[in-house]
């Protein structure tokens, strides 16, 4: 994650990454999940 987080902020862009993994979602700047098919922002 720390590669993708330099890579974000050198080249000033997104990256987007899906993951069932807490650990990698808890090093976003932003979540976005899907529940029973509703999008739900925290």
């Amino acid at each position: 994650m720390r590669i993708l987080q330099q890579v974000r902020q050198e080249e000033k862009c997104s990256v987007v990454v899906v993951t069932h993994d807490q650990l990698v979602a808890d090093s976003a700047d932003r979540i976005i999940q899907i529940q029973n098919g509703q999008i739900k922002y925290k």
